[in-house]
């Protein structure tokens, strides 16, 4: 399994100024698309990925409530525009990435 942290940032606008909103997500691959995809990401690289969100609740070291999200990946598609960008599909039919 390979596990990897993605950025989703929008811009919004609040009455006359706009303003960056980050939410971080917590992305499960699994099998030879993993294996294959360790070897090809690197920190910035830009992808997209497609699978269901599953929500976790848990308590931290302090004892507060918290929950995180993670995406169990069916899809990644690497885009250009990251460190080594590039056109790569892992959707398990090209490149024998499947799981």
């Amino acid at each position: 399994m390979l596990k990897l942290r993605i950025a989703v940032s929008e811009r919004v606008k609040k009455r006359d100024e706009w303003t960056d909103h980050t939410e971080w997500f917590t992305v499960a691959i699994w099998g030879k698309r993993a294996e294959a995809l360790s070897k090809l990401l690197r920190k910035g690289s830009a992808v997209m990925v497609e699978g269901p969100l599953r929500r976790r609740a848990f308590e931290d070291r302090n004892g507060a409530q918290r929950e995180s999200f993670e995406v169990n990946a069916d899809n990644v598609l690497l885009l250009g525009g990251g460190r080594r960008g590039g056109d790569v599909r892992s959707n398990g039919e090209d490149e024998g990435l499947g799981a």
